[in-house]
């Protein structure tokens, strides 16, 4: 296509004039001037491809205008980088990337607007396109394309050819604005938001444009960055503005008090002081001097007050070198003397006597407070009362903080619980803790729910011998849906140490761990967490528990004060004991299995094999041997080769009513055909069922594998039933055997447990009718002392049942006194 000049458009290349255009960043691009034509010439026309084609992209629509923006900027920045790393270090000479129309173009472009202005769009489109074509970094195109769509009433459209223009050449903050403006007329706030942040780039002073931005942030809810915006608009506007910048620093101060940013809402204001201290009011310095206070800054504080106040003010500091610094520091501030106006707002008096109490010049104190106390009625300034009294408190000054506090607790506006608790907290403080108590008993009777009230008064009564009343303090009302954690923990402590009240401290102590373990109310429900293997899956048994399980009462939330882990760990423990030794082994048994799925209690592997072996022997102890045989079994399947697992496998078979354990030792014997446990129980299994051939032939194999005392001793005592059975063959040899067989049980057993070895030979010839046998080493062993097994001798002592059984010989033989005189002399207590 050719232009009314009959100009043939060429491409643009860079020869040896440099074109200067306003850069796409805020700095200029250095370049190497001595570049060969041809590597510039590849340069801009790949630059030129990449512009297109994301401009092409913004506008069929497959970019957002955020993404055409950042896809812009970064773009901008590689070439940015690309052309600093080829700059020489010591060249002067500068150009920038090239976006200005080269002469042949220009004609081109005049003809387009001229055509556009006579409303000959078509043919301004053309050229528009063919300039855009070949030189796709120029902003005039766009611009001229933006004002046509304006003008067929397709607004979005000349938005986005506009935005593209801007974005060629964004270094003018009206075109920003602008576009801004036309944004918010299409309803397009972050775009809009966008728009502005450009012109507050590139015209950091202009005020009307940071305040348009803040407050569509604000509309968009994005207070984090509305904040920022308005701090901002403190650092970059001029001083000009001062009242503006005041304003603004207020409102980012706030804004950054309730996000609890209390740093940062300190420097706006310490920003906008110092930028325009002219037009600082005293509402500027009462929001100030508060920041300063909550920062504990106090002597920057009292600077304030005194350079915006006229408050005349003496001090003194002490000077000393810091050695290992080797600068002067202050040691010690003193103010001697304070000179107040008259005139001085009340919240600012007020502020400088909690500054001068905070920097410990007490002797200033009554010269403050008396006027304060004279003008200001505390029906209507208590709160002011109120921060005096903090300060007070907080420095230990509790008598001068208790005559504040009575004028507060006696008045009809402010007697309220937080006062009546900061009085508590001073009479405590003072050692009045009668007075103090009554004073805690008011704020719970005015906020029944207040915790801290609670646990003090608690605390105070404990101390004062009245532990009954101290429980009473803690018992919140279950009427009321919710209970506080930590005043439920801190009842069972108390609970705990009275032992006449365990019942109580077993239900609250239930009722505390009920947050994590749920309530087994039924046997059934024990089943699924004994059968089921794995802390995960007796959770999900628990979950189905809790959802098929509905249990009356009042919820226990979580409150300020919590137990830790380890704090219920041991309220837990402390509650299986009390259970235990109440002998109330059922609820030993629903603790324990509640226990089992709790995430708190099992949060280590010591604790997670704690509460198992709490749950077997609450079994045991409840004679509830299915469940228990259920977790025995996994434990010795987890650990194959523990004795301890065995024994407590053993010992849950004592009351078992089943024969599950029979089929599971023959499974497990089949795969582990020496195991020494598994060989006892089976040959133990077949003892009991009178299969005593098949009980002597596992004892012998397990005999020849290791030798000992128990082995020896089941082998006599098999032998010597087989002998005691009617049809038996060859009972002579069975005896002598049974007998030979126990003198190897006697060297086993060695010279120490004598006692025990002459009882159970005297047991042997009792049961085969050799009496006079059976007597002799009867009494042989009533002469012999039980082992002392660490000072526990008695326990081992046999000397009872020997006694019984030379009872029964000397009964059935007719010698009733020889009888008596045993169980006189050795069973009647």
């Amino acid at each position: 296509m050719k232009a009314e000049n009959d100009e043939e458009p060429v491409s643009p290349k860079a020869s040896e004039m440099e074109v200067e255009s306003e850069s796409f960043s805020d700095e200029e691009v250095d370049e190497d001037v001595s570049m060969s034509e041809g590597e510039d010439d590849g340069q801009f026309e790949t630059i030129n491809e990449t512009y297109k084609e994301k401009a092409n992209k913004f506008l069929d629509g497959s970019l957002s205008f955020h993404e055409y923006e950042a896809a812009i900027e970064e773009k901008t920045q590689e070439d940015d980088g690309e052309s600093s790393e080829r700059r020489p270090s010591t060249s002067d000479r500068r150009r920038r990337v090239k976006r200005s129309l080269p002469p042949a173009l220009l004609g081109l472009m005049g003809q387009a607007n001229i055509c556009f202005a006579k409303g000959e769009y078509d043919s301004a489109l053309e050229m528009c396109l063919e300039i855009i074509r070949q030189v796709p970094t120029a902003p005039e195109p766009y611009q001229t394309l933006a004002e046509m769509y304006d003008e067929k009433g397709m607004k979005e459209k000349g938005l986005q050819f506009a935005v593209i223009a801007a974005h060629l050449d964004p270094r003018h903050p009206e075109q920003w604005i602008h576009l801004g403006e036309r944004s918010l007329q299409l309803n397009k706030i972050s775009e809009a938001i966008t728009c502005y942040s450009k012109a507050v780039k590139y015209d950091p002073a202009n005020i009307n444009a940071h305040i348009i931005r803040a407050q569509l942030l604000e509309q968009k809810g994005d207070r984090k960055a509305a904040i920022k915006a308005y701090h901002k608009l403190v650092e970059s506007v001029k001083p000009e503005c001062g009242s503006k910048i005041l304003e603004f620093a207020k409102v980012a101060a706030q804004y950054y008090h309730e996000a609890n940013e209390i740093t940062k809402a300190k420097e706006v204001m310490e920003l906008a002081f110092s930028k325009v201290p002219n037009y600082v009011g005293l509402d500027d310095v009462n929001l100030y001097v508060e920041l300063l206070m909550t920062l504990k800054d106090y002597i920057k504080a009292l600077e304030i007050i005194a350079k915006y106040c006229d408050v005349k003010i003496e001090a003194e500091e002490d000077i000393v070198a810091d050695n290992s610094t080797n600068q002067l520091m202050c040691s010690s501030f003193r103010i001697l003397s304070c000179d107040i106006p008259q005139e001085t707002p009340i919240q600012i008096h007020v502020k400088l006597i909690v500054v001068i109490i905070h920097l410990k010049s007490c002797h200033l104190l009554g010269t403050l407070l008396t006027p304060f106390l004279e003008v200001e009625n505390v029906e209507q300034s208590g709160d002011l009362y109120i921060d005096v009294v903090e300060a007070l408190m907080s420095e230990g000054m509790h008598i001068e903080a208790l005559k504040l506090l009575k004028l507060l607790v006696e008045s009809q506006n402010y007697s309220l619980p937080a006062v009546w608790l900061n009085y508590a907290e001073c009479l405590r403080s003072l050692g009045k803790l009668e007075e103090a108590v009554n004073a805690y008993l008011m704020v719970m009777q005015q906020a029944p729910k207040h915790i801290e009230a609670r646990l003090r008064v608690s605390e105070l009564l404990n101390e004062l011998g009245r532990s009954d009343e101290a429980i009473s303090a803690l018992t919140q009302d279950p009427d009321s849906g919710s209970l506080d954690a930590g005043l439920v923990y801190e009842r069972c402590m108390l609970l705990k140490e009275n032992h006449e009240r365990s019942d109580e401290f077993l239900a609250v102590g239930r009722l505390l761990l009920s947050r994590h373990c749920v309530k087994i109310m039924k046997r059934s429900e024990l089943r699924p967490l004994s059968q089921l293997k794995g802390f995960v899956r007796k959770q999900e048994a628990l979950r189905k528990i809790s959802e098929v399980t509905t249990v009356s009462g009042p919820e226990v939330i979580e409150g300020k004060r919590l137990p830790t882990a380890d704090e219920e760990w041991e309220l837990f423990l402390a509650l299986c004991r009390t259970a235990f030794k109440t002998k109330q082994f059922a609820l030993l048994q629903r603790l324990a299995f509640s226990a089992l799925g709790s995430s708190v209690l099992n949060n280590t592997e010591k604790k997670e094999s704690d509460v198992f072996i709490i749950a077997i022997l609450s079994c045991f102890f409840n004679k509830d041997s299915f469940h228990g045989y259920n977790l025995a079994r996994d434990m010795i399947l987890n650990d194959n080769y523990n004795p301890k697992a065995w024994n407590i496998f053993n010992v849950m078979l004592f009351d078992a009513d089943d024969a599950r354990h029979h089929k599971f030792i023959m499974r497990q014997l089949s795969k582990k055909q020496t195991h020494p446990a598994l060989t006892m129980l089976h040959a133990n299994n077949c003892f009991m069922t009178g299969t005593y051939k098949y009980a002597l032939s596992e004892y012998m194999s397990a005999y020849r594998q290791e030798p000992s005392a128990l082995l020896a001793f089941m082998i006599s005592v098999t032998l010597l039933q087989m002998a005691c059975q009617k049809f038996a063959d060859k009972k002579n040899s069975l005896i002598t055997q049974s007998i030979a067989f126990l003198w190897e049980y006697k060297e086993f057993r060695g010279a120490k447990n004598l006692q025990e070895v002459h009882y159970n030979m005297g047991r042997l010839f009792h049961q085969l009718g050799l009496l006079p046998i059976a007597l002799f080493n009867y009494k042989k062993a009533l002469e012999i002392k039980p082992p002392d097994m660490d000072g526990l001798g008695e326990l081992f002592d046999l000397k009872r049942e020997i006694a019984f059984n030379i009872a029964l010989i000397y009964q059935s033989s007719g010698s009733l006194k020889l009888a008596r005189h045993y169980i006189e002399k050795y069973i009647v207590v």
